[in-house]
């Protein structure tokens, strides 16, 4: 059987090679030598398959095999089975599947034409006077040029007047420049949105802002930038209060707060939650949310003086009675406890093993012992994330394989409390508390379905707003807080659904209108549909 034999050829070069040729197909251009060998090489390889497909000899597997996509012929080793299959000491770590690195792909050169205006194929030559002008190979070159990230133009229309009727005729504006603006808006939806995006998402204060454009000569104020960034904030409004009305109907919360700063928010006294007593509140926290609904994550972030319990009462004060009691990850401070609604507590198990991880040098070897069985269940949770298992059937595995290991973390912490041989209120006591006082909540894992192992996604998802308090500190007023959650919210929500987000919260200002009359139809996983379905009936429009 003769084998055919292809050039490999790595994702990016095929990339490449197909670009080439649908470039040399639109703009006339001639392929290099090699691009036109291989061209020739798979029109013979496509050829011999034809003649051995007219044989009816031909299976499955010789054809793989003459494709080379298998082995000529197989190994003893990989025919043999083992048979031994009782050694069930030790639980064989399973090989993780080869993660495929994909690299973003290269930014593709626009291709400019460039056309001789003198002369066109065919044409007598101007040189010698006896040939005619035919197609050769193009001259090409590439240049990668920049501008400044906001660039001001100033669009003069021309006016004319009629000296009998007075009429005056208006040039009218690209469309370009219409839609990015309503007439007499100074900045434009895509420099707000790139305001928004610099500052919100990226962490570049206002004033840092200013100093970037003033030396590219195009000076934007700092308080200029905010005012831009407000009315984006006001144009997505609607689309962040209906993230928050459909979140309240998610089964899976996450949920972390973090420290922050208001410098125009003073202590008020506030009622304690599940009492009466009123207390002075003086804490400012930005708080941080991921709920789950329909397999979509929904993010919200709330800053002001409170804490993490008080935005998920807010939220789940408007989940409709019928629904199931939600799960909620967090750590184990009581404070992230919601106080009116009842919820399935799962606690993050990453606090407990970094308790008795940051202790390892002081209690080597019992803490290495808890950190083994910790490292177990998770390397559990990623073996069946690895096999994409179901929520009931990842239940089930953590049941089988993960609540033994469970038990003997809490054996070991009991008998050394028992034995006296650690002080209780030492760290490595306090350690032990906390494991034992939260157990049923951090091996919620083990009892419920869907439950979660540790609260990563959300300690993630914060760092966004860490981003932003490393880099402009504070917010000056409640005011300022408040855009950053609106602004913050749908951008990660977005993110998550892989739009593009410039695009996404340009249209959101654009179809500002229809966004107030109907938010649902422009949440991150519906508004590209309904963006089509507007062009649709633009172009509808215009034929009729």
């Amino acid at each position: 059987m003769t084998k055919i034999c292809f050039k490999e050829m790595t994702e990016e070069e095929l990339n490449a090679f197909i670009s080439r040729v649908e470039d040399a197909i639109e703009y006339n251009l001639n392929l290099e030598k090699e691009d036109l060998s291989l061209l020739f090489e798979a029109f013979k390889a496509l050829l011999h398959l034809q003649e051995r497909a007219s044989h009816n000899d031909l299976t499955i597997k010789k054809l793989k095999k003459l494709l080379g996509m298998v082995s000529s012929s197989e190994k003893l080793k990989d025919m043999m089975v083992n048979s031994d299959s009782s050694e069930e000491t030790k639980p064989k770590k399973e090989k993780e599947p080869t993660k495929l690195r994909i690299k973003p792909a290269p930014i593709k050169a626009e291709i400019v034409h460039h056309k001789i205006e003198k002369y066109s194929k065919g044409d007598s030559c101007s040189e010698c006077l006896k040939g005619k002008l035919y197609k050769f190979e193009p001259g090409s070159f590439i240049r990668v040029s920049s501008e400044s990230p906001f660039r001001t133009k100033n669009h003069i229309s021309e006016k004319l007047r009629c000296n009998m009727c007075e009429k005056v005729f208006t040039a009218s504006l690209p469309k370009e420049v219409l839609d990015d603006g309503e007439t007499g808006q100074k900045y434009g939806y895509t420099a707000r949105s790139l305001m928004s995006i610099y500052k919100y998402f990226s962490g570049m204060p206002f004033f840092r802002q200013e100093t970037l454009q003033s030396i590219f000569n195009c000076h934007i104020s700092a308080s200029s930038i905010f005012d831009q960034s407000e009315q984006v904030a006001n144009m997505i409004k609607p689309v962040f209060n209906y993230l928050k009305i459909i979140a309240a109907s998610s089964d899976h919360f996450y949920l972390d707060d973090t420290t922050n700063k208001i410098l125009d928010k003073k202590p008020f006294m506030k009622k304690r939650r599940g009492s009466n007593k009123e207390t002075l509140r003086t804490g400012v926290y930005s708080s941080g949310m991921i709920a789950t609904y329909n397999k979509k994550d929904i993010v919200l972030f709330q800053t002001n003086i409170g804490h993490a319990g008080e935005f998920i009462d807010e939220i789940l004060d408007k989940r409709p009675k019928d629904l199931k009691i939600p799960k909620l990850m967090s750590d184990a401070a009581s404070q992230n406890k919601p106080s009116r609604q009842k919820v399935i507590w799962c606690l993050c198990n990453a606090h407990a093993r970094r308790q008795f991880f940051d202790l390892i040098d002081d209690y080597p070897e019992f803490c290495k012992k808890i950190i083994f069985y910790f490292d177990r269940i998770f390397e559990n949770e990623r073996t069946a994330k690895n096999k994409k298992l179901s929520e009931n059937d990842r239940l089930v595995f953590h049941r089988e394989h993960s609540l033994k290991l469970y038990q003997k973390i809490i054996s070991l912490a009991e008998d050394h409390l028992k034995e006296k041989k650690t002080e209780p209120n030492s760290n490595l006591g306090r350690a032990i508390k906390y494991l034992l006082r939260h157990s049923e909540g951090l091996m919620q894992f083990c009892y419920t379905k869907g439950a979660k192992l540790d609260n990563n996604k959300m300690e993630a998802m914060l760092k966004l707003i860490v981003i932003g308090r490393k880099n402009h500190y504070f917010f000056k007023s409640s005011v300022g807080a408040a855009v950053s959650d609106t602004i913050l919210s749908v951008i990660a929500t977005a993110k998550g659904t892989g739009i593009n987000i410039f695009e996404y919260l340009t249209h959101l200002q654009r179809f500002s209108k229809d966004v107030r009359k109907n938010p649902d139809l422009w949440t991150p996983w519906n508004y590209l549909a309904t963006l089509e379905n507007i062009q649709k009936s633009d172009v509808l429009l215009k034929s009729a």
